[in-house]
Parts: structure tokens; sequence; C-alpha cells
């Protein structure tokens, strides 16, 4: 732990915030100078990093802002409404829309054996535990034990073991991730590519939102390793194909506050209605607890049951914090990807991030 936390640091930009010249010169202004003041501050702390911010409330976007800040170490991006942040982990909650839309159709059920989609399964494996009763509910709440021999990141599915007791402690698991993927595939027939399509991408018309085989010069993608790297494509995050559901997306701001909002309004935005707002509350309610500073998750989200608040999140430190009650959503995008600083902790980023998206929602509905 480091010596030195995020909150003591954040106290500190706000005691400073009323002393900051506003960058947006709008009447609203003031009721967010604290939210840009603690995100300026983070920057600092993540170098080189730039950020985007967007907040809304309903489908209605209430502050937009995009900070540039160094690029030390990185190739040098236009920071604005088009730029394309790597999600990192972020991408799990998108992953979640698909799911909670396949159950809406009952095409999978998230208690079932994913045996019923993958024979393979039916087997109990080499691992001290049995396999054969891994769920979905269990793949997507990092509870399944599922881990590929030797500690590997990827390997062959037949290969997969069951390390410890399926449903049992939460222990986060890339090979999970994967077993996700093939399980929904195999339900469906489709691709994942092609099912987080035509289930979240298409009906949100989240335009700017998709996965990178390959360095691109034509689109605005923002780095996030810095270094002295011959390549460059090594400043840059790319799809691994047997992880799809688990990383590899990027986005703008603008797209990954929709999709937020989709939660924010638990499971509709506008006049689409992708799963019932039954099972946006299944999704984000409390399924395990991480053993670090005691965090809860859900269904691939971090969840805040004392705040009434739910978090996407990922190494790259883009992160949207949502209030479902006042459908309030705050997404703060970020590139920087390394060691984590003294003064920065994951956790309390994400718990500050709440309380803006909390004191925000609770403005008179004029802002």
């Amino acid at each position: 732990m480091p010596k030195s936390s995020l909150s003591q640091f954040a106290r500190w930009v706000l005691v400073s915030v009323f002393a900051i010249t506003p960058m947006m010169a709008t009447p609203d202004h003031d009721a967010f100078s604290g939210l840009e003041a603690y995100v300026q501050a983070t920057m600092e702390l993540l170098h080189p990093s730039s950020a985007a911010i967007v907040v809304s409330r309903g489908e209605q976007v209430i502050y937009e802002n995009y900070l540039t800040g160094s690029f030390e170490g990185l190739p040098e991006t236009p920071i604005d409404a088009s730029a394309l942040f790597p999600l990192a982990s972020a991408t799990k909650s998108f992953t979640a829309g698909v799911l909670m839309s396949l159950v809406q159709d009952g095409v999978v059920d998230l208690d079932a054996p994913i045996s019923d989609h993958l024979p393979f399964m039916l087997e109990s494996g080499n691992g001290p535990h049995s396999r054969n009763s891994v769920t979905l509910r269990h793949l997507a709440s990092h509870t399944s034990g599922l881990q590929y021999p030797n500690g590997e990141r990827y390997s062959e599915p037949l290969s997969v073991e069951a390390i410890t007791e399926p449903g049992g402690d939460f222990c986060y698991s890339e090979t999970g991730m994967n077993l996700l993927q093939a399980t929904l595939e195999a339900a469906t027939g489709k691709s994942w590519p092609e099912l987080l399509q035509s289930r979240i991408l298409n009906p949100l018309q989240l335009k700017s939102t998709r996965y990178l085989a390959a360095l691109s010069a034509d689109l605005p993608l923002v780095p996030a390793q810095a270094g002295k790297f011959e390549d460059p494509a090594q400043h840059y995050f790319f799809t691994q194909a047997s992880s799809l559901t688990g990383s590899g997306l990027y986005s703008t701001a603008r797209d990954l506050n929709r999709y937020s909002q989709l939660w924010a309004q638990r499971g509709t935005v506008g006049e689409v209605r992708l799963f019932s707002a039954e099972l946006a509350q299944e999704a984000t309610r409390t399924q395990a607890i991480f053993d670090y500073n005691g965090a809860h998750y859900g269904l691939l989200w971090w969840v805040f049951p004392e705040r009434g608040a739910i978090v996407m999140s990922g190494a790259t430190h883009s992160v949207s914090a949502i209030t479902p009650e006042t459908q309030t959503a705050v997404t703060v995008m970020r590139n920087y990807y390394g060691e984590i600083p003294e003064g920065f902790v994951f956790h309390e980023d994400k718990m500050k991030l709440v309380d803006f998206a909390l004191s925000l929602g609770a403005l008179p509905k004029s802002h």
C-alpha cells in the first residue's frame, strides 16, 4: 500500500479547486470544477497522461471536456471527442451487456452449467476440483476457479483446470473470460465480434467503439505505453484473439458514456431496451468480494452497494462511475499504463469518481 493515498491527494485538490481558472467558461462550470481539478491531479500522478471527461444524466450530456497532458515518451495524438482510448478491462462491462441481453432472450441461463454448450466441460479436468459445475454466473463473477495449467495466460480450452471450488472465492481469471467467450459463441453460433456488434454497438449506435488487431494510421488512437520503442506499435494495445470478452476495445469518451447510460437507466436507452431492469440489477448486485480493500464485484462490474453505484474500469485508467438512482454517469478516459505511482490507488480512484457521480446527480435538473 502506498504511503500516501489518492484520497489524501484529492482532499488537497478539492481545497484548492476554487483557485483554479475554469477551462470552460459556462454558467454551470463551478459545479464541475472539482471533478476537472481531480482529474488533472491524477494526470500529474499518472505521467504521461491525458484525459477526456463526459458526464450525463439520463441521456443528456451535462458536461464534457478534454484535457491534453504530457506525451513524454508517447506518440502525440489530439485529445478531443474523436480520440480513441484503450479500455483494457473496462471491455468486460460491455460483455456484461451482451450476456444479459442473451439471458433476456432466453438464449443462455446464468446458472446452467456451461457444459450445456461446451461438452468437453462435462469432464472433471485435471485440477484439484471438478470443472463440470461451472456456470456463466461463475465466469462473469470471477468465481469459476478456472485457470490454464502452469499459470499460462492462453492455452487450449480443453486443458482448463478448476484450481479452486467453482462458486467460491473471487479469483480474477482471464481463462474464465476465454471460456465465457467460447460459451456464448457456441450458444449462438456467432463470433464474439458479431455478438457485440449486433447486441450492443448497433442498437446503441456506438460507431467509434471497436477492436484493433494492428496499428491503423487513419484512426485517432491514443497511445498508453510510454517508452523508446523501435516499433511504434509498442505504444498501443491490440486485441488478443483469445480474450475479446475481457479486454481489447477502444472507444471514445462519448461512446463509453452512452454505453454507461444503458446501465444508468437499467437496460434502456431511448426506445431501445436490451434487457430488463431486473437483469440489470442482477448483474450489478454483489456476487463476490475481492480481498483487496474488500471490493465488491457483480457480473463483470465493480459494485459499491453502500453508495448505490457501479463502476467499469481498466488498467489504462479509463473509468465510468454510474449511479442508477439518479441516472448519472461520470466517464473519465485516461491513457496511462505502467507501474502504479505512489499516491494513486485503483480502488480509491473508483470511489472518488463514484462520489462525483453522487454529487453531480444531486444537482438541480437545470444543470
